[in-house]
C-alpha cells in the first residue's frame, strides 16, 4: 500500500464556498476514488463482518434498502447550512448531491446496532449487533500531567476503511466568512469536520462511538453536530449548550478541550439525554463507554470482546497519566498512541483486544492549541505506531492545498515492542490483513487463511490462537481447535482474556464428549475474580446445565477486529 503525503487544504468564505473550493482542490489532487467506493457499502460490509454463510451473511443485503432510507431521512434532516457545505463538494467533485448522504455511515451503523440491540431475544438480530466495531482512544492531559505544553489533546481514529482512509490523510483548514477560523482533519474525498477538530479559540474535540438502545433516525448527525461547535463555541460551556440546544441522531462520547480554561469536558449523549463529565484531576480519556452512569442503563456491548476491548484501552490511557512523573509530552503522547500494553497487566504486550494500537487505527493526532499546532499521523494503520508530521494552524484566505514534503515527517522515541520484528510483526501483518478482509465484507474463508498464518508466525501471541480456534471450531475440525486453545492457555494472563479460552475449551470438551475436562475448565472460569468475567460465567453456568452441541460451531461468533470469539 502507498501512503500518499499528508494534503493540507486551506478554505475560505461561506461553508458553501468552502465545500465548493475543497471539492475542487480535492478534485485537481486526485487520490480520492478509493474512499468514495467504500463509503457507500461501509454498513453492510460491516454487518457482515466475519459471519458465517447462511442467512446471517446474506441478511445485511436484504436490508439494504432499509439502510439507504434512513440515511436519506437523516441527511433530510440535516440542517441548510451543512446539507448545502455537503452538496457543494460533491457537486464540484462531479460526484452526485446524493452521494453526500454517505458521510453519516457511522450515525446510521451505530443506530442499526441499536435497533438490533432492543430485539436482542431474536438470534439474526443478536449477530447483528455483534458486528459493532468501535476503537477509538483520546486523552487530554494539562497542569501537572501535561509536560512542555499547557495541555494537549491526542486521540486514535479507528475506522474499518484502513488501507483506504489511512493512505491520503489531510487537514482541513477553515477561515469562515461568519464564526471562528477552525481546522480538522480527514481523508480525501470527505468533507466531514467529525473526526480531530479544533478553533482558533483553542478548543479541541475528538468524537467517539457510543452503543445504546436509545436512538433515532431524525436530528443532528455527529458530522453537523460537532460542525456546529467547532464554528462557533468559544468555551466548554457553548459546547455543551450547542450540543444540548441539538438533539442528537445517534449515540456519542464527545471529548472537548479549551487550553483558555486549562480542562476537558467529555459530553455524552443518547437520543433520550445528555450527560458531561468533569473531572477533578488534570486529565480526562475516552474510548467507547458511558463514563456517565445515568446513560448505562440500555448501552450494549454486544460482543464477548467489547467491554473488555474498550475499558482495557481506558486504562492503559490513565496507567500512562500516572506513570509519567514529569507529565506527558507532544511525543510521548505520539508515541503512546502506538502502544500494544495491555491494559489490566502493566508491561505486557498484546496483539489484539484493549490495547491502543489497532489494526482500524487510521488517524492519529496530538493537538496542542497553546502553540496553534497539531502532530498529524503520516504513516499507514496502526497510525500511532508511525510518523508525524507538524501542523502550524496557519490559517488563510486564500483557497489553496499543500502537500507536505514526506521529510518534514518524524518518528517519537518509543519503547520498542515485540510487534516490531521477527515472529511478532510477521504475526501481526497476517492479522492485519485479516481484518482489512473482514472490515471489507470478504468472505470468511479468505479471513481464516490470514488467521491461520498470523497464528503460525507467531505461536506466542494467544489472541491469534483463539481466533485460529474459532475458525477450526466452526468449520469442523476439532483437533486443530483443541491444538490451539491449549496453546492460547498456556500462553494468556490476562483474568478476561484467559476465560474465553476456558469457556471454548470447555465447550469442546462438551462436544466431545470429555466430561471431565469440560467441568475442570468451567471451574477454572468460575473461579476467576474478575468483573469482565461475568458474561463469560454466565455461559459457563448455562452450558453446564445444557451442554454446549455440536451443531452450534458452525455459527461460531467470530470478529477479528475485536480478538473476539462468541
Amino acid at each position: 500500500m502507498t501512503i500518499q503525503p499528508l494534503a493540507i487544504f486551506r478554505l475560505s468564505g461561506t461553508e458553501q464556498e468552502m465545500g465548493r473550493q475543497h471539492g475542487e482542490l480535492q478534485r485537481q489532487l486526485g487520490g480520492h476514488e478509493a474512499v468514495l467506493d467504500y463509503y457507500p457499502q461501509m454498513p453492510i460490509c460491516m454487518l457482515k463482518g466475519s459471519q458465517p454463510a447462511g442467512p446471517l451473511r446474506t441478511l445485511p443485503d436484504l436490508i439494504a434498502p432499509a439502510i439507504d432510507a434512513l440515511t436519506r431521512r437523516l441527511h433530510a434532516d440535516r440542517s441548510v447550512l451543512q446539507r448545502q457545505r455537503s452538496e457543494a463538494f460533491m457537486r464540484a467533485m462531479g460526484l452526485p448531491l446524493g452521494h453526500a448522504r454517505h458521510g453519516l455511515a457511522m450515525d446510521v451503523f451505530q443506530n442499526l446496532v441499536g435497533v438490533a440491540g432492543r430485539i436482542r431475544v431474536v438470534p439474526e438480530a443478536r449477530a447483528l449487533a455483534a458486528q459493532a466495531i468501535a476503537a477509538c482512544s483520546s486523552l487530554v492531559v494539562w497542569d501537572k500531567a501535561a509536560h512542555g505544553a499547557a495541555l494537549l489533546h491526542a486521540r486514535n481514529f479507528d475506522f474499518p476503511g484502513n488501507g483506504i482512509w489511512d493512505a491520503v490523510p489531510t487537514v482541513i483548514l477553515c477561515t469562515p466568512t461568519q464564526g471562528m477560523r477552525y481546522g480538522y482533519t480527514s481523508t480525501r474525498g470527505n468533507d466531514a469536520p467529525v473526526v480531530s477538530l479544533w478553533n482558533e479559540a483553542g478548543l479541541c474535540l475528538t468524537t467517539h462511538t457510543r452503543l445504546h438502545q436509545h436512538i433515532r433516525f431524525g436530528g443532528a448527525a455527529v458530522a453537523d453536530l460537532c460542525h456546529e461547535i467547532i464554528r462557533s463555541a468559544k468555551t466548554l460551556a457553548e459546547a455543551e449548550a450547542v450540543v444540548r440546544q441539538r438533539p442528537v441522531a445517534s449515540t456519542w462520547g464527545l471529548l472537548v478541550s479549551s487550553v483558555r480554561e486549562n480542562k476537558a469536558i467529555l459530553i455524552e449523549t443518547t437520543a433520550r439525554g445528555v450527560a458531561v463529565t468533569r473531572p477533578d484531576v488534570p486529565y480526562q480519556a475516552c474510548t467507547n463507554h458511558y463514563l456517565a452512569a445515568h446513560l448505562r442503563p440500555g448501552e450494549l456491548a454486544p460482543n464477548s470482546g467489547y467491554t473488555a476491548h474498550s475499558h482495557g484501552r481506558l486504562l492503559r490511557l490513565e496507567r500512562a497519566v500516572h506513570e509519567a512523573k514529569d507529565g506527558l509530552s507532544a511525543q510521548d503522547l505520539q508515541a503512546l498512541l502506538g502502544d500494544h500494553e495491555d491494559g489490566e497487566v502493566a508491561g505486557l504486550e498484546r496483539g489484539a483486544g484493549g490495547v491502543l494500537a489497532q489494526p482500524t487505527g487510521v488517524h492519529s493526532i496530538v493537538m496542542d492549541p497553546g502553540a496553534q499546532r497539531c502532530f498529524v499521523s503520516t504513516g499507514a494503520a496502526p497510525t500511532g505506531k508511525g510518523s508525524y508530521a507538524e501542523v502550524p494552524w496557519a490559517w488563510s484566505r486564500e483557497p489553496g492545498v499543500e502537500v507536505l514534503d514526506p521529510s518534514r515527517s518524524s518518528t517519537p522515541p518509543r519503547k520498542a515492542s515485540r510487534f516490531d520484528a521477527g515472529q511478532g510483526a510477521a504475526g501481526y501483518q497476517h492479522f492485519f490483513r485479516a481484518v482489512q478482509l473482514e472490515c471489507h465484507g470478504a468472505e470468511p474463508a479468505a479471513t481464516a487463511v490470514h488467521i491461520a498464518r498470523a497464528a503460525a508466525a507467531d505461536p506466542q501471541e494467544p489472541t491469534w490462537q483463539l481466533l485460529h480456534a474459532g475458525f477450526a471450531l466452526r468449520s469442523g475440525d476439532l483437533d486443530e481447535a483443541a491444538t490451539a486453545l491449549d496453546a492460547g492457555l498456556a500462553l494468556e494472563r490476562s483474568p478476561f482474556y484467559r476465560g474465553r479460552f476456558l469457556l471454548w475449551s470447555s465447550r469442546l470438551a462438551d462436544v466431545r464428549g470429555a466430561a471431565t475436562p469440560a467441568r475442570q475448565a468451567r471451574a477454572e472460569l468460575l473461579a476467576l475474580d474478575h468483573p469482565l468475567c461475568a458474561g463469560l460465567q454466565h455461559e459457563a453456568r448455562q452450558d453446564a446445565a445444557k451442554p454446549f452441541e455440536a451443531a452450534r460451531l458452525r455459527q461460531v461468533p467470530i470478529q477479528c477486529f475485536m480478538g473476539a470469539v462468541g
